[in-house]
């Protein structure tokens, strides 16, 4: 917050305070006064029906007739005789009534008065005590017509007020604005002199920068040329201090191809080496939670970790692609993997001190040789997008002889042929539980991307797809396919539904379309989703209320680190958690890993949903998760047993 607001809500405040304390002790007093006037009322009406009274020389007909007169006028709420012995003579009471206060100000400032009393006599002889009490509603009136016109009084004046510290302010923000811009001027290598304020601590900053000014124009004057020559030979990033793009992708070229001669021959054999491509995820986001400023200075310290390495190791150099999009080359084979792994940690840690929702995905490849620029950059880019998708600060390094890279619009050509053409298919793993029952069969999707190539697995295909945002398509495929496949054997399975996906409208609507077309099918189906699901349960919950009629489901997959986070599952519909094989993995030979399972058994247990372990590779670890509690397993040492 600047200065001036800051001097703005202070002035604000004062004058809302002082208004606010002079109407409550204004209508403090107000009330105080009014209750004594109520009081007075009383005592003198008292006194002046008693007179009335006495004239009548004790005659009680003729007492109750005036009596009844004066309290028929109205403006009393009980008129009371009472005799000498306090036996009660005459009463008459009415309901109170109400004036044009409003209720609110009746309850929370409520007035009371004592009777009045008056003696009647009969000469010498007391005949008995009048108690009169007078209506409230006056009084009430009283109150807000004194706080309706001191507030209206106040407010005007506190508006005044505000108008003359408006002006002043304004004039002082002038003086500011104009030192502010000087100093913005000098951060653009401009010398601008102000004049001076007439404010006298603006008026001493603004002398001294003058002053600053005049001398470092001098000091510059002189070098102004070589400075337009050097700013055209520039060729890093200013808020990572990195090589531009530009500058980066000619350095690849040559790092590739090497340097050509004249005539074409290669006058510099090219060198090996790996590229690694460094995110800052989803940065619109970021951006508009943060602040921009904060983006800066988390790209500003992803350029100060990366440019550690062109420093340290000869060859190696880094630049700043677009956006948060950052990248590094390393000289060398077989140490991409590491240095990764070291940048993530560094990266990490780093970042956190600024911002701790930040995160990175790390995407390389490994073993470069001769060869394009746009290959190189288009494998690395799959290996940052499958990064992507394995969650925070994810890595993903492959060799670049795993296969041919392909750009985006190709995944996307070839993902998209396949699902209309029906190269699809669904793998099967058993789900069993302790007594080696299958509960369903887990059943991934497989691709075949080429008419004449293998069915590939979701991790060299899905993080393409969700780039190119088809992953809808995918999971509809998958959907049918299992339909079917339920129908044919009879078999309960489960499929993979992601978050973008549950997020769609039309894809939950077809989904539930198909699943209500084989309601047998549907009540043997699965529907699990990642653990990303926590972050928009809305969302699931809205297709709970569609596919649990239905018989279907519901799980989350791959879980384990956000069961905070799913506490209060079990209202949206949930079924079972797949806990992730990392946080099951040794848990035999573990006890603190056998102990955080347990807790996760019981987390589940308390949120009445069953408890699956995914992943399971040992047999040892097999048999300590059903002495743990759990409902079922699946993974390499189940399938053997099964």
């Amino acid at each position: 917050m600047t200065m001036i607001r800051q001097i703005a809500w202070l002035l604000v405040s004062v004058v809302a305070l002082a208004i606010g304390g002079s109407v409550v002790f204004s209508v403090w007093s107000t009330r105080d006064m009014l209750q004594q006037q109520w009081q007075v009322r009383n005592s003198d009406s008292a006194t002046l029906i008693a007179l009335a009274l006495s004239q009548h020389h004790g005659d009680m007909t003729l007492m109750e007739l005036v009596l009844s007169a004066q309290f028929d006028t109205g403006h009393y709420r009980r008129v009371r005789m009472v005799g000498p012995d306090g036996v009660k003579l005459f009463e008459r009471v009415s309901p109170a009534v109400g004036g044009s206060a409003p209720a609110w100000l009746v309850s929370a400032l409520p007035m009371s008065a004592q009777p009045g009393t008056g003696i009647v006599t009969d000469g010498w002889h007391t005949v008995g005590r009048v108690q009169v009490e007078s209506q409230s509603g006056w009084a009430y009136d009283a109150l807000w017509a004194s706080l309706v016109r001191s507030t209206g009084w106040l407010l005007l004046l506190g508006a005044g007020a505000i108008a003359v510290a408006v002006v002043a302010v304004n004039r002082w923000r002038r003086g500011l604005d104009s030192v502010v811009a000087q100093a913005r001027a000098l951060e653009d290598g401009r010398f601008v002199e102000i004049r001076e304020p007439p404010t006298q601590e603006l008026n001493r900053l603004a002398a001294g920068m003058n002053s600053m000014v005049r001398r470092l124009h001098s000091v510059f004057e002189n070098q102004a040329g070589q400075l337009d020559a050097l700013r055209l030979q520039v060729h890093t990033d200013a808020l990572t201090g990195l090589s531009n793009r530009r500058h980066f992708m000619a350095q690849l070229e040559r790092a590739l191809l090497g340097d050509q001669s004249g005539d074409g021959s290669t006058a510099d054999a090219p060198r090996r080496g790996g590229l690694l491509l460094v995110r800052l995820r989803d940065l619109e986001a970021l951006n508009a939670r943060a602040g921009h400023d904060a983006v800066d200075r988390l790209l500003g310290t992803m350029g100060e970790v990366l440019s550690a390495y062109p420093s340290r190791v000869e060859g190696a150099f880094a630049g700043r692609l677009n956006g948060g999009d950052l990248a590094v080359y390393l000289p060398a084979n077989g140490i991409s993997r590491e240095t990764a792994d070291a940048l993530c940690a560094t990266l990490g840690a780093s970042m956190a001190a600024i911002d701790r929702g930040a995160d990175i995905a790390i995407g390389g490849v490994d073993g470069l040789a001769t060869g394009g620029v746009s290959d190189a950059l288009a494998r690395a880019d799959e290996a940052l997008a499958r990064a992507e998708c394995s969650g925070p600060f994810g890595i993903e390094v492959v060799a670049l002889s795993d296969g041919e890279g392909i750009g985006e619009t190709e995944w996307r050509q070839r993902i998209a042929a396949a699902l209309e053409a029906g190269r699809v298919k669904l793998a099967e793993f058993p789900v069993v539980d302790t007594a080696g029952r299958i509960l369903h069969l887990e059943c991934p999707l497989r691709v075949q991307l080429q008419p004449d190539g293998p069915f590939d697995a979701a991790a060299r295909w899905l993080p393409m797809a969700s780039r190119s945002r088809i992953l809808q398509q995918v999971d509809l495929s998958a959907a049918g396919l299992a339909l079917d496949a339920i129908l044919a054997d009879g078999k309960a399975r489960c499929i993979h539904v992601s978050a973008a996906s549950l997020a769609d409208a039309s894809f939950v609507h077809e989904l539930t379309r198909r699943l209500a077309a084989a309601p047998a099918a549907a009540a043997r189906l699965s529907i699990e989703v990642g653990e990303a699901a926590t972050a928009q349960w809305h969302r699931w919950r809205d297709a709970a209320e569609r596919w649990r009629p239905l018989g279907t489901r519901l799980g989350i997959e791959n879980t384990g680190r956000a069961l905070h986070a799913l506490l209060d599952a079990r209202n949206y519909g949930l079924d079972y958690l797949k806990i992730d094989g990392r946080f099951v993995r040794g848990l035999a030979g573990d006890a603190a890993l056998a102990d955080y399972a347990r807790q996760i058994v019981a987390t589940a247990r308390g949120i009445g949903v069953a408890v699956y372990a995914e992943g399971v590779d040992d047999p040892r670890d097999l048999d300590r998760l059903w002495e743990l509690g759990f409902d079922g397993a699946t993974g390499p040492a189940v399938t053997a047993r099964t």
